[in-house]
């Protein structure tokens, strides 16, 4: 039988940004929840979050060009990707077969620029018949938006970002099933390895809901304390 094991990890999260720091921590009973700073939350009902602090994206890649305008969750990704990657002893495996390597993410949707899309609804507001102008709508999204940042919005981008640096072109899935998202994406890279059609599987999660519309859904849903 085939036998599947874990050989690297990597932690992107409010209470660290590596495992060492994460894990003492954690056994240490310290919380990450403090007074949300990313953005203007002051008229909010929920003012508190768990956020990832002291992170630059551009230490966990080769050549940070290559990668555009990554969102908040691709970032992540990318950051624990690199400690996984490097822990396992990939970066030094000159034999790995990159069309065995493949991988299976648990990532949601890209934060959306809010601030943006609002402006562009104002300006594109027609007065008189009282509803959004669709032409005016367009001129303005195609003068306002960034390309990268309304691509980096689908669920899939984190698992392309992570397959480029790596040059990874085995089996690439994605799974968008909330917060069991990481741990189905887990179960079915294993799955993957059992079944030999890889002999190599980089997985995990990422997402971010830590921006003025993911606060008010789940404020809505009364799913914040």
């Amino acid at each position: 039988m085939t036998r599947v094991v874990v050989t690297g990890m990597g932690w992107i999260t409010p209470l660290g940004n590596d495992l060492d720091t994460v894990w003492k921590r954690m056994c240490n009973s310290e919380s990450a929840i403090a007074t949300i700073d990313r953005f203007d939350a002051s008229s909010f009902p929920t003012k508190f979050a768990g956020q990832v602090r002291d992170f630059d994206w551009t230490a966990y890649v080769n050549d940070s060009a290559i990668h555009h305008s990554p969102a908040m969750n691709s970032q992540f990704a990318l950051g624990a990707a690199k400690q996984a990657w490097e822990q396992s002893g990939l970066d030094n495996f000159k034999q790995l077969n990159l069309e065995r390597a493949g991988i299976y993410m648990g990532a949601g949707e890209g934060v959306l620029d809010f601030s943006a899309h609002s402006m562009i609804d104002t300006h594109s507001w027609d007065v008189e018949d009282d509803k959004v102008d669709p032409v005016a709508w367009a001129k303005f999204a195609q003068d306002s938006l960034d390309e990268w940042g309304e691509v980096e919005q689908e669920p899939n981008m984190p698992l392309w970002h992570v397959a480029k640096e790596y040059g990874l072109r085995g089996p690439a899935f994605n799974c968008l099933t909330a917060c069991a998202a990481s741990t189905q994406a887990i179960g079915e890279a294993t799955s993957v390895l059992l079944h030999g059609d890889a002999d190599v599987m980089l997985t995990g999660g990422t997402h971010t809901m830590l921006h003025a519309l993911g606060i008010t859904g789940f404020n809505r849903l009364t799913a914040l304390s």
